[in-house]
């Protein structure tokens, strides 16, 4: 299962191969106008522009920096009316769409979020990652990728958020047990595969 961590620091500095920005439908650069500075203006003029409107699984790649994060993915998540249910949305999308990038890891930010909030772009990012591979097989080595292994939420360290974190992770993994199950031939999740896996619960 991914293994999903807190991050308290600037998404303009933080390292790694790949910051997911979720943002509503027509957004502004209120809140990330230290990364835009740091991306040399390139969100600024992407939104001015309307090479992104911020809608609902939108999606625009875009070069990192020499320090800091290496991609830049702008998700958008359309006109919120359930904003956890959106960033839920957004995190899954963002997720699978960094397992096919092979880059191993990613951090998401979404401006200022909430325990509840961080609880459920928790639950989107394990769903977005999750994979049936059990009966598959294996690509050729040359045409591997990194499988998406860890992603980080920044946002504030608090008991709270730890909290959150927990209970996301913990959805996460019952909700990836349940898809695996039910992907499962009916050869192998046999009644009493059911009861084992049931009894280890």
């Amino acid at each position: 299962m991914l293994a999903v961590s807190i991050n308290s620091g600037s998404p303009a500095e933080v390292g790694t191969s790949l910051l997911v920005i979720a943002l509503p439908e027509n957004p502004t650069i209120a809140g990330i106008a230290g990364l835009d500075s740091a991306a040399q203006g390139s969100l600024s003029r992407s939104i001015e522009m309307k090479d992104f409107r911020g809608s609902r699984d939108e999606m625009l790649h875009l070069t990192g920096f020499a320090k800091g994060p290496r991609r830049l993915l702008l998700i958008g998540m359309g006109a919120v009316t359930d904003r956890r249910a959106a960033l839920r949305r957004a995190a899954t999308v963002a997720a699978r769409t960094a397992h096919r990038l092979g880059v191993g890891e990613m951090v998401w930010y979404s401006g200022q979020i909430t325990p509840e909030e961080t609880e459920a772009i928790t639950v989107g990012l394990i769903a977005g990652a999750w994979e049936y591979i059990d009966l598959k097989s294996p690509p050729p080595e040359a045409e591997r990728k990194k499988p998406l292994e860890k992603a980080s939420i920044l946002t504030n360290n608090t008991d709270d958020t730890r909290r959150a974190l927990g209970n996301g992770q913990a959805i996460g993994a019952g909700h990836s047990l349940a898809r695996r199950l039910a992907m499962m031939p009916g050869n192998l999740c046999t009644p009493e595969y059911l009861a084992q896996t049931a009894t280890e619960i």
